[in-house]
């Protein structure tokens, strides 16, 4: 008889215990124990990375004096975060939008040229200029400069492979989601599906890269440019501006003993000193059914939670039912390392 695979075994159920029903004098010792270790770890190294703050500020200010000549403007540090591809994992954002009917290529063009390419700010400069700049790599960093042979031919085009139906098209992302962006023009694309589907529709496939653009800002532009409604969401920023000094503090302390801790202790998939399997290479891609942002709200509103607590709690709901469909009424904690060493192609198969 063949072992059971680590993976496809139950999980003992353990009673959890609230909080407030557990001790609270525990509770309060060991978070004074952990803030004091943060205290005695984090100053030193803090004072430490200090002392060498003024060189590196001196550093990249020459950098950027060197690049201004070079009619080039600095990468920000938060879209130089992106800019770290691997060859597995491409930081481009994938979008698609159906539309009913046939939309020609030349008119999207002319489109995207007008509201997008061509639009000016009530100061008379490009609204988006980013969108025909490209990447390069500098002394100091990453640099943005204007891409003197930009053509929107480039950037808007027909796919080349034919895209009848909706296994073809999850297919087709699949193979998109492990193709870079060529760095020698500005880091989008607006790939066009034409008659998809039984009614025929035109199907877009909108690459960005996130050192472009993030998420908040391409729905402002998308809505405010493209669309013909002219539609001003209302987005409240990531970060306030009243918590920021408080979040630097709280980075600054604790984040070296963090650090530490995932670089000595962490499990194997994000830990560099004991990294284990590497990634398949390959993605898979796959859609639920159609919901309206209504009820999406509304268990939002309900439960006051955020849009990505709902989508994780329904990810999360949906995976413990296909286990228990699968025979795995108590499904194991998928984070942990044990329960992935022994799944193998043959074992993954007979799991399915």
């Amino acid at each position: 008889m063949a072992e059971v695979p680590k993976y496809m075994l139950g999980k003992p159920i353990k009673t959890l215990t609230h909080p407030v029903d557990s001790g609270g004098a525990c509770s309060f010792v060991l978070s004074v124990f952990l803030v004091a270790i943060a205290i005695v770890t984090g100053f030193p190294i803090v004072v430490f990375f200090g002392l060498f703050l003024p060189v590196a500020f001196l550093v990249r200010r020459a950098g950027a004096w060197c690049s201004s000549h070079q009619d080039c403007a600095m990468v920000a540090p938060t879209e130089a975060f992106w800019l770290h591809d691997t060859t597995f994992n491409f930081h481009v954002a994938h979008c698609l939008f159906f539309f009913q009917g046939d939309l020609a290529v030349a008119k999207l063009r002319e489109l995207v040229m007008a509201r997008l390419i061509q639009r000016t700010s009530s100061s008379g400069r490009i609204a988006f200029p980013r969108f025909t700049q490209k990447i390069v790599r500098l002394f100091s960093g990453f640099g943005w400069v204007e891409d003197k042979s930009f053509d929107i031919t480039r950037h808007v085009f027909q796919e080349t492979e034919p895209i009848a139906n909706k296994k073809q098209l999850e297919f087709r992302m699949e193979s998109l989601m492990l193709e870079p962006l060529d760095f020698q023009k500005p880091l989008w694309e607006i790939r066009v599906v034409p008659e998809y589907g039984p009614m025929k529709e035109t199907v877009l496939i909108f690459r960005i890269h996130q050192s472009l653009c993030d998420g908040i800002s391409l729905v402002r532009i998308l809505s405010t440019c493209l669309s013909d409604s002219q539609f001003v969401p209302r987005l409240k920023p990531r970060f306030g501006g009243a918590t920021f000094p408080m979040n630097v503090f709280r980075a600054l302390i604790v984040g070296p003993i963090t650090f530490l801790a995932w670089f000595l202790f962490w499990r194997k998939d994000y830990n560099y000193l004991s990294r284990g399997q590497k990634p398949a290479g390959h993605y898979r891609v796959t859609w639920s059914r159609s919901i309206g942002m209504d009820k999406v709200n509304r268990i939002k509103q309900v439960t006051r939670s955020t849009l990505n607590d709902v989508l994780m709690t329904a990810l999360t709901g949906s995976l413990r039912t296909y286990f228990c469909k699968s025979g795995i009424h108590s499904p194991p904690d998928l984070t942990k390392e044990q329960y992935c060493e022994n799944l193998d192609g043959d074992s993954f198969k007979e799991f399915q």
